[in-house]
């Protein structure tokens, strides 16, 4: 990213790494050839179901959401996330 900011004028002033839960849940969906729209996936029935009704039909547990959270924040403290914001100032 700092190669390609670079060449485009930019500097990054700062990054901010906001990896959640998701990174894992979809990974291992695709991993066990569940699509976004099965009706097994956590994301299908985000959108359709309560918070109490959203594992229903999950492949995973209450723990495992809460052990893909926790693994997220640590991934996000070390800048190691799959997700990343990048604040840019122009150079100077």
């Amino acid at each position: 990213m700092n190669i390609l900011s670079q060449e485009a004028g930019f500097d990054i002033k700062y990054t901010i790494f906001d990896s959640d839960y998701q990174q894992f849940v979809k990974s291992e969906e695709y991993k066990n050839n569940i699509a976004m729209n099965d009706d097994k996936s956590l994301f299908r029935s985000f959108f359709y179901l309560t918070n109490k009704n959203r594992l229903k039909n999950s492949i995973f547990s209450f723990n495992d959401i809460k052990k893909f959270k926790s693994k997220s924040i640590e991934l996000n403290s070390k800048m190691e996330g799959d997700h990343a914001i990048f604040v840019l100032k122009t150079k100077t």
